[in-house]
């Protein structure tokens, strides 16, 4: 019986790795066309300024304060915010503009605890905030357009 030499497996030098490439600009906006609505909420377009009849209504909706506490026949427990209404009803998508406003006061609008108040008293109390629980917010005080059409109401018929 004969030993042959086993033959050393060749080793191949590795491949280095090429250095990290970006496969897009940085820059969002491509030529000739419009950012995608991926992009940064830097690039969208800023609302117009509000006119003085818009501003007017505003402060005629202040005046008559919270269109949710109204409903539940409270006291307002915090200042008085404008709300704009959202295509679609949802948050993050675009606003349907300066005249489709409504009152909320801070805790049904953001959520800001009345002082001294925990949050379930303040829900009991006041009823659901539409920043902490929006689809409960709406199944008690109404969708979005319906909300609109008892502030514009109020505004019109002089705060009855």
């Amino acid at each position: 019986m004969s030993l042959r030499a086993i033959p050393k497996p060749v080793k191949t030098p590795k491949k280095q790795p090429k250095p990290l490439q970006r496969r897009k600009p940085l820059n969002p906006v491509r030529k000739g066309r419009e950012p995608k609505r991926s992009t940064l909420k830097a690039y969208r377009k800023k609302p117009a300024p509000a006119t003085a009849a818009q501003k007017a209504r505003w402060e005629a909706m202040k005046a008559l304060g919270c269109i949710a506490c109204r409903a539940v026949r409270m006291t307002q427990p915090n200042e008085s915010e404008i709300h704009h209404l959202n295509e679609g009803g949802q948050a993050g998508r675009k606003r349907r503009g300066h005249d489709e406003t409504v009152c909320l006061c801070a805790w049904h609008h953001r959520g800001v605890l009345p002082a001294g108040e925990s949050a379930r008293f303040a829900e009991w109390s006041y009823g659901p905030s539409l920043a902490r629980a929006s689809k409960e917010f709406r199944r008690t005080f109404g969708t979005d357009d319906q909300l609109l059409q008892q502030q514009n109401e109020l505004i019109n018929g002089g705060g009855q």
